[in-house]
């Protein structure tokens, strides 16, 4: 129950609650019906056709729990291997393949926390992005962050200008993709890549913190330590190297914080980060 509670947001947990009992009444609805006849074979036909359902819904469940652990994992544990270890589960049990889109997307950021841009680029290459729309931005992102991790500007100018045309398309007024990224923090990156230090502070600022998970406030926390080492704000920047150690030290992220902190020599106070 525990996890259900840690994985589930309070809707879900109420839409599991009714679905489980539905099954429930179904079942018992089934067995009744199918007691009253034991010996009409329409009656055993109707009974298996209810178990084969049952047992169909239920493994969308058991799936479904565990890619939603995958995805706590992620962005609240911040440990990409244990997450990319449960993602394995759900591949392996979902038989109709409708999880297909969302452990493609899930491998991807995964891998991005890694900074694996071996087995990143190998998986770009066979992601299928006619089949869901959000493939095509995820893939933008990714190939913008691979030129990031590889420090190729050349080939991150054009990475950039290839993602953020996606910013700002809408359908009838809505954007078409799903919020999956910060557009401030990848304009923030650019533009510390850039060296326009001062203008990828002012981005960072109006970032909505409110909306990030724990993964994504630590990744905007190790942007901004970046900056402000480049701004001469030491002090500000050890602080928010230690906040991603703290937040997220099982991914790429939190190792880079902790080398940045070991090369100053000293740990100061880490600030407190909005959530």
């Amino acid at each position: 129950m525990q996890q259900i509670k840690l994985y589930f947001t309070k809707k879900e947990q109420v839409n599991m609650f009714f679905n489980f009992l539905v099954y429930i009444i179904f079942l018992g609805y089934s067995i009744y019906l199918f007691s009253s006849n034991l010996n009409d074979p329409f009656n055993w036909f109707m009974l298996a056709i209810a178990f084969a359902f049952l047992s169909f819904s239920v493994l969308k469940e058991f799936i479904n729990f565990h890619f939603k652990k995958a995805i706590y994992l992620l962005t609240v544990k911040c440990d990409p291997k244990a997450g990319l270890n449960q993602i394995a589960k759900v591949e392996r049990y979902d038989l109709f393949k409708s999880f297909d889109s969302a452990c493609l997307i899930f491998r991807v950021l995964a891998l991005l926390d890694q900074h694996d841009t071996e087995n990143l680029r190998n998986l770009l290459e066979n992601i299928p992005t006619d089949q869901v729309k959000d493939l095509l931005l995820v893939k933008a992102y990714a190939n913008f962050k691979i030129t990031i991790f590889n420090k190729n500007k050349t080939q991150m100018k054009k990475a950039f200008a290839s993602l953020i045309t996606f910013k700002d398309i809408k359908h009838k007024g809505k954007a078409i993709f799903s919020p999956l990224f910060s557009w401030e923090d990848i304009e923030a990156e650019y533009e510390y890549r850039m060296n326009d230090f001062k203008k990828a502070n002012s981005l960072l600022n109006k970032a909505n913190m409110a909306a990030m998970n724990q993964r994504e406030l630590a990744q905007h926390a190790f942007l901004q330590a970046e900056v402000f080492i480049q701004l001469g704000k030491l002090k500000e920047a050890m602080g928010l190297y230690q906040e991603v150690v703290l937040m997220s030290s099982l991914n790429a992220y939190g190792e880079e914080a902790k080398a940045a902190i070991a090369n100053q020599g000293v740990v100061y106070e880490s600030p407190k980060i909005n959530r």
